[in-house]
């Protein structure tokens, strides 16, 4: 990412260069973000003036520095003459060939010439006269209109907040400030006008009353500042889905939760399955998981019912008709327990002392519709469970399926999880989140994308029925404005390397320019420190963090590496498999084409088993639930777990 210690810029490639003090130029003193002098100058004449990483306002006196280092127009076109083998993705890791990569880099670079010819383009037509769109629109044949359609800029961000306008909030905030003076003026006279007859009841109802107050300012002030996020899509496939280049979407494992079919009926568990399998994603991306805690054999069956339908898309009716079927038929369990079409006892027959289990129903055997069209994989898991063992509930058993499982078998860089009566009803669903996830600007430093929540049937003359639309319409988004959601436990998507306790990337932080900093106050000027110097010093900073960074311990060779982090920390932290220590080391995800499956699937057993996370640090330190084996709050404690490290929530 550096060459001689100069940073490299993120959105063209090149090199950040040097400012009038021989300085690397740093344009926000706020995140210090990589950005050259070129796209700066663009970025403040044309763009939105202000950082594209952390959305602070960018310095315009800074541009007077720039123009006087380098030329207006002919530093630009030289910057682009001079950066016609460098990608626009200089962030972006890819497992493409050498080939696909350099007719990336020029696709990106045409792109951001184009941005720039353009805006000359439309500084030429400043000076001519403005004609309407009417005229300009006859003067061109309808077949170039056609042509002319602007395409999607790969390089623009994936996604951009929208803040609520002041017209709508100044009113909230106006009786916010009102009810504020009215309370202070309240606890005046309330503390100012003690009862001295019963000093006790006025004592306790004040602090009541302050505690109830403090309650209503925490409740009042996440709303303060409420934002909106739009995605672009068509930036997205722009982006990683080019045509005549392999698709670089991120594959992603969902998770579908239940634990007693009685209490969740199969038919609803079945149409969430189905609606992961008809979502508008790469099929070979997509991994289906079904976690049952249960070890029912209807919710079995019911997944084979699942795999024929996906082979074999018939009438819903008849679909449903086989799955209540089902249901009839295990209303009455037999003495001797339920047994397979084989004739072998189903190995779930006592909940609470059974084997692990994992079968596979679509995707490694190759399955395919009755067309020959990829299906996407289905897999049936239940961890291992014995009496005398505590086993955490659905804490112990995400952190067992959702995480190690997955990563065994098909390690996604990204997981959804859901519950088994929510399903997904936009098929671009999984598209959003990844303008977050995918974005090079910010998406290593997000730990998931919370999905809001809509249920069907709510009765409109409830007067509590608009308790969830308040809660993901205003507070969430309230929250949002502030810091980020918080994960209410299903319909998120986590980025896996922040369940592993790994920490975001973080990025050296270089000197401010002398443009911002007082000469009368500082007569006496050190020498400049070696940037390169100062990247070993934030590398050696991260080193000794708690969490593992592993961008920077990439930069190492393997003997360093090994003399960091030790086989036994490793397997002190994530147990004793070396498969799935090896899937934690792998940022982007995926398994190694060589692997058998056979094997993976035996060493996915052994990481369900019931013994696996004894003396590790499974949830303590890592997985899906941290901390909070023994915590009543999970979903609050995930949030608070992931800030306190660094990452974004969205």
């Amino acid at each position: 990412m550096m060459e001689s210690g100069v940073p490299v810029c993120h959105t063209c490639g090149e090199h950040v260069g040097l400012n009038v003090n021989g300085e690397p130029f740093v344009a926000c003193h706020e995140c210090n973000f990589p950005i050259c002098k070129s796209c700066f100058e663009y970025d403040l004449k044309e763009g939105r003036k202000a950082c594209l990483r952390c959305g602070s306002p960018y310095d315009e006196n800074l541009l007077d520095d720039v123009e006087k280092a380098t030329g207006d127009q002919s530093t630009m076109a030289a910057h682009l003459n001079k950066s016609q083998d460098v990608g626009i993705h200089a962030r972006h890791i890819s497992s493409v060939s050498t080939l696909d990569s350099e007719m990336a880099e020029d696709n990106g670079n045409s792109i951001w010439k184009n941005r720039v010819e353009s805006w000359k383009e439309k500084k030429n037509k400043k000076k001519k006269p403005a004609t309407t769109k009417v005229e300009r629109e006859a003067e061109i044949p309808p077949e170039q209109q056609m042509e002319d359609k602007p395409a999607p800029d790969a390089s623009q961000p994936l996604s951009t907040i929208i803040p609520i306008p002041k017209s709508r909030l100044a009113p909230y905030r106006t009786v916010i400030i009102m009810r504020l003076i009215i309370l202070g003026l309240f606890f005046h006279y309330r503390v100012t006008n003690p009862v001295d007859s019963a000093f006790g009841l006025w004592l306790t109802s004040v602090i009541c009353e302050i505690w109830f107050a403090f309650s209503w300012v925490l409740d009042q002030f996440p709303k303060w500042y409420p934002v909106n996020r739009e995605t672009y899509i068509d930036r997205l496939s722009a982006r990683y889905e080019r045509e005549g280049e392999p698709d670089e979407l991120a594959a992603v494992d969902f998770f579908v939760s239940t634990v007693d079919p009685l209490k969740e009926p199969p038919l609803i568990t079945a149409n969430t399955v189905l609606s992961i399998l008809a979502l508008d994603y790469p099929v070979d991306k997509v991994s289906c998981y079904i976690s049952d805690d249960g070890a029912a054999m209807l919710t079995f069956e019911s997944l084979v019912e699942n795999s024929r339908l996906a082979r074999k898309w018939r009438d819903y009716e008849e679909y449903k008709i086989r799955i209540n079927a089902l249901v009839a038929k295990d209303q009455k369990t037999p003495d001797e327990g339920w047994t397979m079409q084989d004739g072998t006892s189903w190995p779930g027959n006592n909940p609470r002392d059974h084997p692990g289990m994992i079968q596979v129903f679509l995707g490694y055997s190759g399955a395919r519709d009755i067309e020959g069209t990829e299906l996407p994989r289905l897999v049936y898991v239940s961890r291992e469970e014995e009496t005398l063992v505590q086993h955490h509930k659905k804490a112990g058993a995400e952190n067992a399926l959702w995480v190690r499982v997955s990563a065994v078998l098909t390690n996604a860089p990204f997981i959804l999880n859901l519950d088994c009566d929510h399903y997904v009803n936009n098929s671009k669903a999984v598209r959003e989140a990844m303008c977050f996830l995918m974005d090079p600007q910010v998406g290593r430093d997000v730990c998931y994308v919370q999905f809001p929540q809509r249920f069907d049937g709510i009765d409109r003359s409830d007067r509590y029925a608009n308790r969830n639309t308040v809660f993901f319409d205003v507070n969430m988004k309230g929250l949002d404005g502030i810091q980020g959601p918080v994960y209410v436990g299903t319909g998120c998507v986590f980025n896996r390397q922040a369940l592993y306790g790994y920490g975001p990337p973080s990025m050296p932080s270089f000197p401010k320019s002398s443009s911002s900093s007082c000469s009368c106050c500082c007569p006496g000027k050190k020498e400049p420190k070696d940037p390169s110097e100062l990247y070993r010093d934030a590398k050696r900073e991260e080193l000794d963090a708690a969490i593992f960074n592993l961008r920077e311990i990439d930069n190492y060779d393997e003997y360093e590496r090994s003399m960091l982090i030790s086989q036994t920390s490793f397997e002190k932290t994530f147990g004793l498999s070396s498969v799935f220590i090896e899937s934690t080391l792998m940022e982007n995800g995926g398994v190694a084409e060589s692997a058998n499956p056979s094997t993976l699937i035996k060493e996915a057993i052994h990481v369900i088993s019931c013994g696996y996370e004894e003396k590790t640090a499974w949830g303590k330190e890592v997985g899906t639930f941290i901390l909070i084996y023994h915590i009543a709050k999970i979903d609050i404690f995930i949030d608070l777990s992931s800030l306190h490290r660094g990452l974004e929530l969205h």
